[in-house]
């Protein structure tokens, strides 16, 4: 898998590359949170199986997986990931899962437009995708607030809580990622912790 070391205002996001990294993911993969939001398998895995799935997805989709630390307290809050790189077209989409504690702060816009600025300059791409289920309201509303288009609606694509809901497929365009990206990122870094902070200087562990 590729190293990468991306460095925002208040994260830095990382290759997952350590066993401390993949139980971690076997944690998130686990969470009812994570089955509800991020994908459509439900049963509860062992290490063992996780690992076997786990790289199975690099077989088939998945891209890049990353590790989502804050520099402030060096806590890692999440991960993310990519998946279906078509370079020929010039797409890949991503996805995202913060532990709930770290939500609502800022972190994911933060995360996301950092990620994608990556991807756009490293790939060349035309434009990313996201795919998020209209049950997740904050998603859905971090998304439209900071300039993301919908270029498509599922109708009844999941069932949820005994019910059918929506799944809606976001976009964002080379052409427009710099103007979000300084956008989330003049707002986050009037909170980035100090740079002479020891904390801020490991972004590996």
């Amino acid at each position: 898998m590729e190293k990468i070391i991306i460095d925002s205002p208040r994260l830095f996001i990382r290759s997952a590359n350590s066993r401390l990294d993949i139980e971690c993911l076997l944690k998130y993969r686990n969470d009812p949170d994570y089955m509800d939001l991020c994908t459509n398998k439900k049963k509860i895995l062992s290490f063992n199986e996780f690992l076997e799935e786990y790289y199975n997805e690099f077989t088939k989709s998945r891209h890049l997986q990353t590790m989502i630390k804050t520099k402030k307290k060096s806590e890692v809050i999440g991960t993310m990931f990519s998946y279906g790189l078509n370079l020929y077209d010039g797409y890949v989409f991503i996805t995202i899962f913060l532990e709930k504690q770290y939500r609502e702060k800022g972190y994911a816009p933060e995360a996301i437009v950092s990620f994608m600025d990556f991807l756009f300059k490293r790939f060349s791409l035309y434009k990313i995708y996201m795919d998020v289920y209209e049950y997740n309201k904050l998603s859905l509303h971090t998304l439209i607030k900071r300039g993301a288009m919908i270029e498509g609606v599922f109708k009844g694509h999941r069932i949820y809580r005994d019910s059918r809901h929506d799944l809606y497929r976001f976009s964002v365009y080379q052409k427009d990622i710099q103007k979000i990206y300084q956008s989330v990122i003049s707002i986050c870094q009037k909170f980035a912790p100090q740079k002479n902070s020891a904390l801020t200087n490991n972004p590996i562990n």
